[in-house]
């Protein structure tokens, strides 16, 4: 009875861990097949940490494609230009919409993000993700999908995860916590010009009011004259 015990335990600590791996690989990919074709949806995730501050409106929204090596291999419904473009939000993990294989072959794409515009204050996950999907036709089984995903460094992941993070950048004050105002100022050139043409202005009075005085003594001058000729 003991020996059945023993022999029992071992059994499922053996089935168990294969169990568990069969499962995990279930989870990291979605394949259906039948007799005539194969969908496969490949695995994406994106992890969005804001370290500081308040987030700017669609600022969580990040943008990625799923290029094909060539034009002609299959791509998801929704694909434009031979490019599957789509978003993720967040932190958030989901399936590509799924790709339908009608023909043996393996098929390679590029998994990557794409950045419009690098903002202030985000960190961009550049990494690119290699898929390649291999199809097999199976006399019993009909089409058969295997997904292989790799990272830059070629090793075998179960999922393309990006990671992108926001930081608020701090604004440094000015001392005294005042924000100091533009200056103006003038050339030399200028100033000199501003002093003379004071300085004619003045000289032009003078003048006119010396004109003006000489004036004055002329006409007295001449009315005292007029006034001993009548005496």
């Amino acid at each position: 009875m003991e020996i059945r015990k023993s022999r029992t335990v071992c059994r499922r600590y053996f089935i168990l861990p294969i169990l568990a791996t069969m499962v995990f690989m279930m989870s990291a990919a979605t394949v259906h097949a039948s007799s005539d074709y194969a969908t496969v949806q490949i695995p994406v995730k994106q992890i969005f940490t804001a370290k500081q501050g308040t987030v700017p409106e669609g600022g969580n929204t990040f943008y990625y494609e799923l290029i094909p090596q060539q034009k002609e291999y299959p791509m998801p419904e929704g694909s434009k230009d031979g490019i599957y473009s789509f978003t993720m939000k967040d932190t958030q993990e989901s399936g590509l919409e799924g790709i339908t294989y009608s023909k043996v072959g393996d098929y390679e794409y590029q998994l990557r993000q794409v950045i419009l515009d690098e903002k202030e204050g985000y960190e961009y996950d550049k990494r690119t993700y290699t898929v390649v999907v291999s199809i097999r036709n199976q006399e019993e089984k009909g089409f058969v999908a295997d997904l292989i995903l790799k990272n830059e460094a070629g090793e075998k992941v179960e999922t393309g995860i990006f990671e992108n993070t926001y930081t608020r950048k701090k604004v440094s004050a000015a001392p005294g916590g005042n924000t100091t105002s533009p200056s103006y100022t003038t050339s030399s050139s200028q100033s000199r010009k501003m002093v003379k043409t004071g300085d004619e202005t003045k000289l032009a009075l003078f003048i006119a009011l010396l004109a003006g005085s000489f004036l004055v003594v002329i006409m007295l001058a001449g009315v005292k004259r007029k006034k001993k000729g009548n005496a």
